[in-house]
């Protein structure tokens, strides 16, 4: 792109910022179809931010151990989008990390997961009706909205541990 940075930034967070407005107007639905919708929409949004949350601490680890003769290498942003890392693996990566509220997140994430796999592999088959499947976006909804906060939550906490 031939946008100067700023521009560029602006624009990805006036993109955000749409999406997650749509995905919160798709989620008010009572719609099943609507409702499945924002759900594979907020998904991808938790993987995003899951993402992020990932690179923070990364950094935050390899800040720590600046000076250190043991050190581990800080995955570069594009590594964990070029690597097309499925979402359980990065609930893995996460998984590895200790540290307040990261057991709980990954609790969230992996009931995400589960219910995500659970539409995407048998939405089009028998043995649910619209109406379960509708519910069951909606407890993914409460969940996804549940480890959005919980990563708020750990952001906060390397944030003041960074000043």
């Amino acid at each position: 792109s031939t946008e100067d940075p700023e521009t560029q930034f602006r624009n990805w967070l006036r993109k955000i910022h749409f999406l997650k407005h749509e995905i919160d107007i798709l989620a008010a639905s009572s719609e099943p179809a609507k409702l499945i919708s924002a759900f594979l929409l907020k998904f991808q949004y938790v993987e995003f931010e899951l993402t992020q949350l990932l690179l923070s601490m990364d950094l935050q680890i390899h800040r720590q151990n600046r000076g250190l003769t043991l050190n581990r290498k800080t995955r570069s942003p594009s590594s964990y989008y070029e690597s097309h890392a499925k979402f359980s693996s990065l609930i893995s990566e996460l998984d590895r990390f200790q540290g307040d509220g990261i057991t709980t997140l990954v609790e969230f994430l992996t009931s995400m997961n589960k219910l995500r796999n659970e539409l995407t592999h048998k939405l089009f088959l028998s043995d649910s009706s619209m109406s379960e499947t509708a519910e069951k976006s909606r407890q993914g909804l409460t969940t996804a909205t549940s480890a959005l906060n919980e990563m708020d939550k750990l952001v906060k906490s390397i944030e003041e541990s960074s000043k």
